[in-house]
C-alpha cells in the first residue's frame, strides 16, 4: 500500500489490490444514524452509510490514517506529531485585559491546539472557549510565520457578534490585524468570523486563502454545507474544532467487532480533527468553582388512563404542547419560580410553529410580570442582544426560547433556573441546556434545572414479525423513553439528580 499526500485533508491510497480496497472500504463506512428517515436511502438510492475511501479516485481523509494503521496492521507515521513548541515569550506578551488571566485548562486546550495543528478539543460549555480561540488566532498571526489569516465558522448569526465581542474584550490582536465578518460582509480581513449558512455559497477557492481554520460548536459538522466548508480548506493545516458536546451514535444490537468502523459521528470528528482531546468536563468545571453546581429536579407528569393513537414523537410532542393541563402545570411552575426574587429564568422549547409557548408568553405577561421575553429563529438579531442585555442587567425576567435559537453557545450569564419544557433525546441537547446556565455572575451559587417528562401509555400500529401485518399495540409513550436517557446522563456526568416528583394531572 502506497501513502501518498494530496493536500490538508487528504491522502491518495494505491497499490491496494481489490481485496484490500473493499476490506478499506467495507471497514470505513459505519451506518448514518438519520439515513432511514432520507427518501435518498427509502428509494434505494443511498445505502445509508458514509464512505470515507473513495475506492475510485483513493482518497483518503488524513485524520483516519492511525485507524487505519491498525485496521491493516501496518506502520503509517503521524502527521500529527506533538511539535513541544515553547509558549513562553507568547504568555509574556499576551497583554490580556482585566479581569482576564488564563485558566490551566485554557492553556491546556490553547496549547494542544498549536502542537497538535489538527485537533478537536472538547471543553465544557461556560469554560471559556472563546479565549482559547483568542489565543490560537493571535498566536497563529504573531508566533506563525506560514500564517496570514484565519477563518472561524460558527453556527449562529448571534455568535458572530458574540465571539468579536470577546475577542475585544480580551485584548488587542495587533494594531494592523483586521477582523470582518459575515455581519458587515468583510470576507477579505486577516480574521473572517462568519456562520457556514454565510460560507455556503462562496466558491472553493475562496477558502484557499486561510491557513488557520478554527471551527466553533463543531458537533454541527454532521450537517453536508459545514463538511464542505471545511473539505474546501485545502490548504489549512491547522485546524482546530472546539466544542463542549459532541454527537453519539445511536447504540447497535449487532456489532461487527473489529472488522468495521461502526462510530459514525467519532469518524466523522477523526477524519477532519484526526483527534479529540478533553480539555475539562463539566464536574470539572463546578469542582473547581469555576461554573455553579447543579441541581437537577425531574418531574414526571402522568397524563391519565386514555391510550392516544400516535404514529411518532413529533405527534406526541405536538399533542403534550396543545394539553391543557399539562400547560397550567407549566405555568404553576413559572409562576411559583418568579416568586423567588432575583431570580431569572429560561423556558426551553421545541415546537415553534403552533406551539405554547405564545400562549404562555401571552398569559404570563398578564398575570405575572411584563418582563417576559421570546427568542425563536426569526427573531431579529438586534432584537436578541437587546433582549439579552435586559437578562444580563434585570432580576425576574423570564425567557422562553427554542433549543434551535438558543441552544448552543449563547452566552449569557444571569440565568438561574432552566426548564425544559419539551421531550429532547439527543446527549448533545442536553449538555448544550445544561450549559445555558452554568456562566457565573455575582452570588451566583447553583443552577436549578426543571426536566419535564410524560408518561403514559398510547397505541401506535406496528408491524408483527411473525405475522408480517400490521396491528395496532399499546407501548410506553415514545417520549419517556428520552426522558430515561437524559436520568443516565445526568447520573453519568456527576450532577445532583433530586428524587423524581410525580404529578398526575
Amino acid at each position: 500500500m502506497k501513502i501518498e499526500p494530496i493536500d490538508a485533508l487528504n491522502v491518495k491510497l494505491s497499490e491496494l489490490s481489490k481485496r484490500e480496497s473493499v476490506l478499506i472500504d467495507n471497514y470505513f463506512s459505519p451506518e448514518v444514524d438519520y439515513a432511514k428517515y432520507t427518501n435518498a436511502f427509502k428509494t434505494k438510492k443511498w445505502d445509508g452509510k458514509h464512505h470515507f475511501f473513495n475506492m475510485k479516485s483513493g482518497l483518503f481523509p488524513i485524520g483516519l490514517l492511525p485507524k487505519l494503521a491498525i485496521m491493516m496492521n501496518v506502520d503509517i507515521s503521524s502527521p500529527f506529531q506533538d511539535r513541544g513548541i515553547d509558549f513562553s515569550n507568547f504568555y509574556k506578551h499576551l497583554n490580556l485585559k482585566k479581569p482576564f488571566e488564563i485558566r490551566e485548562h485554557q492553556q491546556k486546550g490553547f496549547e494542544a491546539g498549536i502542537n497538535s495543528r489538527v485537533i478537536l478539543l472538547k471543553s465544557a460549555t461556560s469554560s471559556g472557549k472563546s479565549l482559547i480561540q483568542f489565543m490560537l488566532t493571535k498566536f497563529a498571526l504573531h508566533e506563525l510565520e506560514d500564517i496570514g489569516r484565519v477563518l472561524i465558522v460558527v453556527p449562529r448569526v448571534t455568535l458572530v457578534s458574540q465571539m468579536i465581542r470577546d475577542f475585544e474584550s480580551y485584548g488587542e490582536l495587533g494594531e494592523s490585524v483586521t477582523i470582518g465578518s459575515s455581519l458587515d460582509k468583510n470576507y477579505i480581513a486577516d480574521v473572517v468570523v462568519a456562520t457556514w449558512q454565510s460560507l455556503q455559497h462562496m466558491e472553493k477557492r475562496y477558502f484557499t486563502r486561510f491557513e488557520m481554520l478554527l471551527v466553533d460548536e463543531v458537533h454541527h459538522i454532521q450537517g453536508n454545507k459545514l463538511q464542505e466548508i471545511v473539505s474546501s480548506c485545502t490548504n489549512v493545516y491547522y485546524r482546530i474544532g472546539v466544542t463542549g458536546s459532541l454527537k453519539k451514535d445511536k447504540k447497535r444490537t449487532s456489532g461487527s467487532g473489529s472488522k468495521k468502523v461502526d462510530n459514525y459521528y467519532q469518524s466523522l470528528y477523526d477524519a477532519f480533527f484526526n483527534k479529540t482531546d478533553v480539555v475539562i468536563t463539566a464536574r470539572e468545571l463546578i469542582d473547581k468553582k469555576y461554573a455553579p453546581d447543579v441541581n437537577i429536579y425531574p418531574i414526571q407528569l402522568a397524563h391519565g388512563k386514555e391510550k392516544p393513537m400516535l404514529k411518532s414523537t413529533a405527534e406526541e410532542i405536538k399533542m403534550l404542547s396543545e394539553s391543557r393541563n399539562r400547560n397550567n402545570y407549566l405555568y404553576g411552575l413559572i409562576k411559583d419560580l418568579h416568586k423567588k426574587r432575583d431570580k431569572n429564568t429560561l423556558i426551553l422549547f421545541r415546537t415553534v410553529a403552533g406551539g405554547f409557548w405564545e400562549k404562555m408568553q401571552a398569559i404570563l405577561k398578564e398575570r405575572v410580570s411584563d418582563h417576559v421575553y421570546v427568542i425563536y429563529g426569526k427573531t431579529p438579531l438586534k432584537e436578541r442582544e437587546i433582549i439579552m442585555e435586559k437578562i444580563e442587567s434585570n432580576p425576574n425576567v423570564i425567557l422562553l426560547a427554542s433549543f434551535k435559537a438558543f441552544g448552543t453557545g449563547v452566552s449569557v450569564k444571569r440565568i438561574d433556573n432552566v426548564i425544559t419544557s419539551e421531550s429532547y433525546a439527543s446527549v448533545t441537547e442536553i449538555e448544550q441546556a445544561l450549559g445555558r446556565g452554568m456562566r457565573v455572575y455575582e452570588n451566583k451559587q447553583k443552577l436549578d434545572l426543571y426536566d419535564i417528562s410524560d408518561v403514559f401509555n398510547i397505541r401506535t400500529v406496528e408491524k408483527n414479525v411473525s405475522s408480517n401485518e400490521m396491528e395496532i399495540k399499546e407501548r410506553i409513550n415514545f417520549t419517556f423513553i428520552h426522558a430515561k436517557g437524559r436520568a443516565t446522563f445526568y447520573e453519568e456526568v456527576e450532577m445532583n439528580v433530586h428524587p423524581i416528583r410525580k404529578i398526575n394531572l
